[in-house]
């Protein structure tokens, strides 16, 4: 017999931090990209000189989708323990979620797509810089799904007083102020708000990895251990 606890719930919470070494190792292998103010030609150069590190790339990063759903999922799980308005903030963060790694998938597969045939953006190299340029806005785009997905759970936390402790919480709400910051991309095409500069990549990504890294790990330790059968 078993007392009912969820013997995945361990597992899902853990789903993030493996999220995250996954995105991590995708960048890794992807070529460093050409600079944001770069020429069309600069840009078609690096489709051809990079394809291979960037369809391994690509694919690599793909696979992190699912395993940050899975994460949220399980904190939505979890937090309907807490009562209504846990779980309707938990589902928020998830839709919110959904809608982040969507708009990141056509990031990675705008690269992909240049990769594929890189002699056809030699000849016509603003296709090129169109697909970089749309790669790096989405992600623009999205900053207010990965906000929302901060937001979301820091009320689950602070609020409700589910899932984990409060510094978890308030650290995401400046995770959420901080990836706000990417809504600047839209709008330069260099400087520290452009898609790759400080305020614009750096900051936001490394503040929203590290978080979610620790929120992972910290909901796997607070998650009651997976039942086991009798003997």
């Amino acid at each position: 017999m078993t007392d009912g606890r969820d013997r995945w719930g361990r597992a899902g919470a853990s789903a993030g931090l493996l999220a995250v070494a996954v995105y991590v190792i995708g960048a890794l292998v992807m070529p460093r990209e050409p600079g944001f103010d770069a020429s069309a030609a600069e840009v078609a150069a690096f489709f051809d000189d990079g394809r291979t590190r960037i369809q391994i790339g690509a694919a690599i990063q793909a696979l992190w989708a699912p395993l940050f759903i899975w994460f949220l999922t399980t904190a939505t799980v979890a937090a309907r323990a807490a009562g209504e308005r846990a779980g309707r903030a938990a589902m928020t963060a998830l839709g919110c979620g959904v809608v982040f790694i969507t708009l990141f998938l056509a990031d990675v597969t705008c690269l992909a797509v240049g990769a594929l045939r890189p002699e056809n953006l030699a000849a016509t190299p603003e296709v090129a810089i169109a697909l970089r340029d749309f790669s790096w806005l989405a992600m623009g785009m999205a900053a207010p799904a990965a906000c929302g997905v901060a937001v979301a759970l820091s009320v689950v936390t602070l609020r409700d007083r589910a899932l984990w402790p409060p510094w978890i919480g308030w650290l995401g709400l400046a995770v959420a102020a901080a990836y706000s910051l990417r809504l600047g991309t839209l709008f330069t095409t260099s400087g520290t708000f452009a898609a790759d500069g400080l305020l614009g990549l750096w900051v936001p990504v490394g503040a929203l990895a590290a978080w979610l890294a620790l929120a992972s790990v910290t909901l796997a330790r607070r998650l009651p251990a997976p039942a086991t059968d009798d003997p």
